[in-house]
């Protein structure tokens, strides 16, 4: 992206301020104390109803409800829908900004919505979070609800009210009653409907409402005629007060909506003049429009003076901002200036007017509306146009993916094909939302286009990049990483682009990196991420940058340089956090990531921890998320099940997995979810079923495939560890055999973490098969490999470690052991006690920890010298604890006392 494109995104205006602010009323207002006190009836309730054809006076009646809210302390947030709004994102998006116009203190939330990467159901949460921290009562309008008219927000509704806590309610305000579930809502006593009977005024507001000295006669003629409809007794007064046929016009005047079209278009627009009838019915064709618009669409400089003239129909005439100078028409007259534009100007004026609203909104910045009435004037040329100039598909890496998505819904997907590069946007877009399968559709349909040289913009600068950039980011989110001859590859490519191309480069490195990755060569993504790093610092890009040390953390994980992985990951979370917001996708990435380091350095005990790393998963589940994030919390959630910790962390992990295995078609996850599936006991599968899964999984991942298949460590990592522990009991020689492989893959490829867990694995099964001494070696490899690091959660997996430890710590005693390792097994073994117990049944708590070392020893048939001389105690220590030994076992001897030690299976 050039330094021009790039200032023209940060001058982006995609949400528009005035929505959020209620419309300045210019009519007679009426004091309605009755329909007031019924509103404030439903603060508490959840949802406030008011559902009324146009033209009953709902917005301003919230308006001046919304006054005395504000009077009495309660804090109100206001939303004008449009059809725009019509999606969970945005609407979530503009709620956020609502609640915090509205003084509520929302926190990195704003960040968050600003993006427009925002998950539903966890902004749902924290804004619910946000309302329930309140010190006062919130109340949120939703203007026009009708306008949506869409199934899954109606949906998110739902789930609003249904959460919403006590100081919250929800107003709505609609033309008809929305597809909620109101009868559960009125029967549970959340909800209060205020409908048209209760909205029309009565005789004396309607005097009130014309504000004119009018007799008798004339007002039950009037009351008769508009039948109370609030905006009909507001054209009156116009009738009244003004010069359309003097007071006699009242007896022509009817309140049903045919003749309230008539009369708006023959009685107030035709006894205008020619300049003011051209002015409402060419802005007419604009959601809003302030003069210099209006002059840009009309080709003339009298539009601010026309504003002034149009006084008299203040009623009609909506402003939308404090200094007045943003405006938008009543939607009846709305309507009715929209038909006139119909039956006096041509299809293709029509589209011209809207051409010139492009532009003018081109010019100001707001492209959002540019590319909206490109798409009314037919022009979707031009909307691509406008889209492609606004970032394209790199609006996701600079932050802007609401942005994106507001923009495409403005092609529809018919015409797609005729727009490669949009094709191509709207497939990362795609890739954001999880749904990889749809992404790759766009991709292919994008790179094959049937429409070949005639599909607009396939010849412009920009499109091979394009399909570059999302044909390598594709890769990585499908997982086909294992290209032959990557670094050769990865050089060529490198080479075609531009130096000064800082996107296209940064995300090269960053597949690169992934590749190295998933390939186990990782002094390579360890370069490859540095070059990413630099590469998106000079494109300006958070984002991207973001991932490079996500990517970066990952390699340093694998190595076992926890450390190094933690200052990456924290990196990523402070910088997701800083731009992004708290609950941005960025966040929960970095959150998984390292929710994995606080496990294998002792487990997620912390319940906010667990909490973050749930909210994480269910994000990664339904967004942005690879293999190497859902292999991560597979892992969690295996060992902490193996371990009896924490089972309901990552709940139902393998099984979702599974799913999202299958709906994003990512290569190695499927495999991964098998070997998870038979390391932690196939989740109530029988013996014939997991002996199937078993022979899958080793023809699949045979002894030494790593050597022919490097794309294969990562699975093979998992599926050896749970094919030896499957085979151990009836073929221990066939399980040793795969632990020492995975052994050997970890060295050769410097997969130091994995070759902990591998050495762990091997010499637990060496010990069962009764070569402590092989075991014994194992095991101090694995500690001294971890102990710098604080690793100590593969070793407290297996129970049945125990003993290891046990040995390894008395020879660290007679043998040259740094005293970080020796400290480090010390540590592993009362996290040991303090989770599992070191005794069996009720006798757990019977022993001090120092006991227990002299138990295990006395169980080996040791003299009180060897005792003394494996535990560093003097012989009197020894005997001291032994006493103590006897007393609560109820012996008197050692012989007895080994017995009952070995027949009761005290010792582990």
């Amino acid at each position: 992206m050039t330094p021009t494109n790039q200032e023209h995104m940060e001058k982006r205006y995609w949400l528009i301020r005035a929505k959020l602010r209620v419309p300045r009323q210019q009519v007679s207002l009426v004091p309605r104390p009755h329909l007031l006190s019924l509103l404030d009836e439903a603060l508490g309730r959840g949802l406030a109803l008011v559902v009324a054809p146009a033209g009953f006076g709902k917005t301003t009646l919230l308006a001046q409800w919304r006054e005395s809210l504000l009077a009495r302390g309660t804090k109100v947030g206001w939303i004008t829908l449009d059809e725009g709004d019509a999606d969970v994102h945005q609407l979530i998006v503009y709620m956020i900004f609502a609640l915090a116009e509205a003084g509520l203190e929302m926190g990195a939330l704003e960040k968050v919505a600003e993006q427009g990467d925002i998950a539903p159901r966890v902004a749902l949460a924290s804004i619910l979070e946000c309302i329930a921290k309140a010190d006062s009562k919130i109340v949120l309008v939703l203007d026009d609800y009708h306008r949506l008219d869409y199934e899954p927000v109606d949906h998110f509704i739902d789930d609003l009210i249904a959460g919403c806590p006590p100081n919250f309610t929800l107003v709505i305000n609609s033309r008809n009653r929305p597809a909620l579930n109101l009868p559960h809502y009125m029967a549970a006593g959340q909800a209060r409907e205020i409908g048209p009977e209760q909205l029309r005024f009565s005789r004396e507001e309607t005097r009130a409402a014309v504000d004119a000295a009018i007799d008798d006669a004339a007002l039950d003629i009037l009351f008769d005629r508009t039948e109370g409809w609030a905006v009909a007794v507001q054209l009156a007064r116009l009738v009244v007060r003004g010069d359309y046929n003097g007071a006699g016009g009242i007896g022509k005047f009817h309140g049903h909506s045919s003749h309230i079209a008539t009369y708006l278009t023959d009685q107030v627009v035709g006894n205008l003049s020619d300049d003011i009838q051209d002015f409402l019915i060419k802005t007419s064709i604009l959601e809003r429009f302030n003069a210099p618009l209006a002059d840009a669409i009309r080709e003339s400089n009298d539009s601010w003076d026309i504003l002034k003239r149009l006084e008299p129909l203040h009623a009609l005439l909506v402003p939308l901002e404090d200094a007045s100078e943003w405006f938008r028409y009543h939607h009846l007259f709305a309507e009715c200036l929209e038909d006139l534009l119909r039956r006096r100007c041509s299809g293709a004026e029509v589209n011209a007017l809207h051409s010139r609203a492009s532009l003018w909104f081109e010019q100001e910045g707001y492209v959002s509306e540019a590319v909206r009435h490109a798409r009314l004037a037919g022009d979707l040329d031009r909307c691509a146009h406008l889209i492609e100039e606004a970032g394209g598909w790199e609006l996701i890496l600079f932050g802007g993916i609401g942005y994106l998505r507001n923009l495409l819904r403005n092609i529809p997907e018919r015409d797609l094909p005729r727009f490669p590069r949009i094709q191509i946007a709207r497939s990362y877009l795609a890739l954001k939302d999880g749904e990889i399968r749809l992404a790759r559709a766009y991709l292919d349909a994008a790179e094959n286009n049937p429409l070949g040289p005639d599909a607009q913009m396939v010849d412009r600068p920009g499109f091979g990049r394009d399909l570059l950039n999302i044909r390598l980011l594709m890769e990585s989110y499908e997982d086909r990483l294992n290209h032959p001859d990557w670094p050769r590859h990865y050089k060529a490519l490198e080479a075609r682009i531009s130096p000064a191309d800082g996107v296209t480069l940064g995300v090269l490195h960053c597949i690169g990196a992934m590749h190295y990755l998933a390939n186990g060569a990782f002094n390579e993504a360890d370069a490859a991420c540095r070059e990413a790093m630099r590469s998106m610092r000079m494109a300006n890009s958070v984002l991207g940058l973001n991932y490079a040390y996500l990517h970066a953390g990952l390699s340093a994980f694998y190595q076992g340089r926890f450390q190094l992985a933690e200052a990456s990951f924290w990196e990523a979370y402070r910088l997701a956090e800083d731009n992004f917001g708290a609950d941005s996708g960025l966040k929960f990435l970095a959150s998984i990531l390292l929710s994995a380091l606080f496990f294998w350095r002792g487990g997620l005990a912390d319940e906010a921890r667990q909490a973050r790393l749930s909210a994480a998963f269910d994000y990664v589940e339904k967004y942005d998320g690879w293999l190497d994030i859902y292999a991560t919390v597979l892992d969690i959630h295996s060992f902490s099940k193996i371990g009896d910790q924490h089972p309901s962390i990552c709940h139902d992990a393998i099984s979702r997995c599974a799913r999202i295995a299958e709906e994003r078609g990512i290569v190695r996850l499927p495999s991964l979810v098998e070997a998870h599936l038979l390391l932690t006991g196939g989740e109530d599968r029988d013996d014939k079923e997991l002996m199937r899964l078993a022979h899958r999984l080793e023809r699949q991942f045979p002894v030494g495939c790593w050597k022919k298949e490097s794309f294969a460590w990562r699975g093979y990592q998992v599926a050896g560890q749970a094919l030896a522990f499957y085979y151990e009991p009836h073929d221990r020689a066939r399980a040793i055999v795969i632990a020492g492989d995975l052994v050997e893959c970890c060295r050769g490829i410097g997969a130091r973490f994995h070759l902990i867990q591998a050495l762990i694995l091997r010499a637990i099964l060496l010990d069962r098969a009764g070569d402590r001494a092989g075991g014994l070696t194992d095991i101090l490899a694995a500690l001294e490999m971890a102990a710098p690091e604080k690793i100590s959660q593969p070793f407290l997996v297996h129970r049945s470690i125990q003993p290891l430890l046990r040995a390894a710590q008395k020879h660290g005693r007679a043998e040259v052991v740094d005293m970080l390792t020796q400290s480090f097994i010390g540590e592993c073994l009362e996290a040991l006690k303090a989770r599992n117990g070191c005794v069996s049944g009720g006798e757990v708590e019977m022993f001090s920890p120092r006991e227990i070392e002299v138990l295990e020893e006395l169980s080996q048939n040791l003299s009180n010298k060897e005792i003394a001389r494996a535990l560093d105690m003097t012989e009197h220590t020894v005997k001291f604890h032994l006493k103590n030994i006897y007393k609560k076992l109820g012996v008197e001897r050692r012989a007895q006392a080994i017995a009952k030690i070995r027949s009761r299976n005290i010792v582990i």
